[in-house]
């Protein structure tokens, strides 16, 4: 293997391993994060801590994009890309995979906020199919 000169700013878009200091994990309730050793995408880092990428952060909104309150019989979730930041007092560990191209752990689920993609992917494919279904019997 050639030497490398190799740093966070070398990961930067790339998925690693993170692994949290046990304490901050316990204290830490993000969603997506469901162990202390999780896959993320690095957005960038700063002096406070690592942006990581929650391709799929869902919160139910009290007011629409016109600032109107929305009665919580009314209110939908939503799931949006989220750029979350970690503490670096809460990273205990990255691991990153620089001979692998694009890195993807044995556990799907390990990776943040791919178990809601996958969950909303199959509810799309089973309306989907709900709808075909519908339109061949007319």
């Amino acid at each position: 293997m050639p030497e490398q000169n190799i740093n966070i700013d070398s990961f930067i878009g790339v998925r690693v391993q993170i692994i949290l200091n046990s304490q901050a994990y316990s204290q830490l309730n993000i969603q997506g994060i469901t162990s202390p050793k999780f896959y993320a995408r690095i957005l960038g880092y700063d002096s406070i801590g690592l942006w990581i990428e929650n391709p799929s952060f869902c919160v139910i909104p009290a007011y629409d994009a016109e600032g109107n309150y929305i009665p919580p019989e009314n209110r939908k979730e939503e799931c949006h890309r989220a750029a979350v930041l970690i503490l670096w007092a809460y990273v205990s560990s990255i691991v990153a995979f620089p001979d692998v191209e694009e890195f993807m752990p044995e556990e799907p689920e390990a990776v943040i906020g791919f178990s809601a993609v996958r969950e909303r992917e199959k509810e799309l494919s089973e309306l989907k199919a709900k709808e075909k279904e519908r339109a061949r019997k007319k």
